[in-house]
């Protein structure tokens, strides 16, 4: 199978790491508190809430990006048991990260830094894309299941016609979506990619150990 994948709160747990940087940035840098930003998690549908759960306007959005984004990136650790699952997947499956990072105006090595930390915690990986949209990127590289934290790409892609799992996070835990499939780990991820494709080549593959 073609295995088009996320990588923030997907493969890594960039929310521990962005709400320290950010709670540390609206405190130092916008002098507000942020006590009741709890309301506002568990609902958020794009890869954009740090900026919806402080409230940051456009110039304070950009100051953090500019002053955070590569080292928040490179300090992210990778979620539990995901290199052992993608290691195991890689030999049998084409593996497709599409990534909502984006090089920012003053060119900062972004992309060089992602690939640097895929190196780091050793994840395996056939092709990486940043800041495309990711339905056209599934449907150019024929991705037969997609996965991702955020419920506007996984809702865009599922409609799009590709198999969709949105990965539980902190983010995105109150939204209720019948139609999208929640994963909650990656050995769940695994389980149900083997489900899945024993039920579409009706028990004929090799992509799995037993």
């Amino acid at each position: 199978m073609r295995l088009g994948i996320d990588i923030d709160d997907t493969i890594s747990n960039t929310y521990q790491t962005v709400m320290k940087y950010a709670e540390t940035f609206t405190r130092e840098y916008c002098h507000r508190k942020y006590d009741d930003i709890g309301e506002r998690i568990g609902n958020i549908k794009t890869h954009y809430y740090i900026q919806e759960v402080f409230e940051w306007n456009a110039e304070e959005e950009e100051t953090f990006f500019k002053k955070y984004y590569r080292d928040f990136i490179s300090d992210v650790k990778p979620k539990e048991n995901v290199q052992k699952v993608l290691q195991e997947l890689y030999s049998h499956n084409e593996i497709i990260l599409i990534t909502a990072r984006w090089e920012d105006k003053s060119g900062n090595g972004v992309e060089k830094a992602t690939k640097k930390w895929l190196e780091k915690y050793q994840i395996p990986y056939h092709k990486l894309y940043l800041n495309r949209p990711k339905l056209e990127v599934c449907k150019e590289n024929l991705v037969d299941v997609f996965i991702d934290d955020s419920y506007t790409n996984c809702k865009s892609v599922q409609d799009g016609g590709i198999k969709t799992y949105m990965m539980n996070c902190m983010s995105n835990k109150n939204i209720q979506d019948d139609n999208i499939e929640r994963v909650y780990d990656w050995d769940d991820i695994y389980m149900k990619l083997k489900k899945y494709e024993e039920e579409n080549t009706n028990g004929n593959n090799n992509s799995y150990r037993a």
